[in-house]
């Protein structure tokens, strides 16, 4: 799965005007962190109310990973 998200943002990151993409998941999601990694993602920081989530807590944020 890893590879696949790499080569996604590799071809994205290759269209016309795109110069930056970002990943985003769930914090409590270890699964999903740990494979944007493999990907060559890396951890920028936590977006605290970015995006809402059903049926969790307002101080679980989302961590973000932009492509740098």
């Amino acid at each position: 799965m890893p590879e696949a998200l790499g080569a996604l943002i590799e071809w994205a990151l290759a269209q016309p005007g795109l110069w930056c993409a970002f990943t985003i998941c769930d914090m409590e999601n270890r699964v999903s962190a740990r494979m944007m990694e493999k990907a060559g993602r890396r951890f920028e920081g936590i977006l605290r109310r970015h995006t809402p989530h059903p049926n969790s807590s307002p101080s679980r944020g989302t961590a973000g990973s932009p492509r740098g």
